[in-house]
């Protein structure tokens, strides 16, 4: 009975560790992104986006900036978040440019996932298609921030989360990674 208990107890520790580890990781820590992380939305309705995590010293929340304007909230505090936690960025219209904007300590500094817009010239963000599954996120796009100025250690784990377009489920590259 013992043994049921302890092989269980393993197993279910296994199952999760691996649930775990299908989050996307950053493949070459070190060297900065060239992702262009431009997000053109495919659908009319509301942007959610779910905290996947972070690894980091600084207090940072994110927030949603469409068709260049300032964003209308922040959220997802990174210290704060629970794993899968959902949060409300905005409303966009099928075709709106969308930038997630990265503050770090509250206002101290910002980053954005257009390189061009931070002050440093570093991309600060990296982004790939995701699956769905962990913690209860859903597919969606996984965007992984790096909070240092000057482009940081390049890990881009800083904070992590997915977003979700409205109306579709994860859209083509093509739909989300223009140049």
């Amino acid at each position: 009975m013992k043994f049921r208990v302890l092989a269980a107890a393993v197993a279910a520790f296994t199952l999760s560790t691996a649930a775990q580890a299908a989050l996307p990781v950053y493949s070459s820590p070190g060297t900065e992104s060239v992702t262009p992380n431009v997000f053109v939305s495919t659908g009319t309705g509301t942007v959610t986006a779910y905290f996947a995590g972070f690894d980091a010293g600084f207090d940072s929340r994110i927030g949603l900036s469409v068709n260049g304007a300032a964003p209308a909230a922040y959220g997802l505090l990174n210290k704060t978040s629970a794993l899968g936690q959902a949060f409300v960025l905005g409303n966009v219209n099928i075709g709106d440019t969308l930038e997630f904007i990265l503050e770090v300590n509250g206002g101290n500094a910002y980053y954005s996932t257009t390189k061009a817009d931070n002050s440093d010239g570093f991309n600060h963000a990296w982004s790939t298609a995701y699956a769905g599954g962990d913690f209860g996120i859903p597919a969606g796009i996984f965007v992984a921030f790096e909070d240092i100025n000057g482009g940081g250690d390049r890990d881009y784990n800083d904070h992590r989360f997915v977003f979700t377009f409205p109306g579709s489920t994860v859209p083509e590259p093509a739909s989300w990674a223009m140049l």
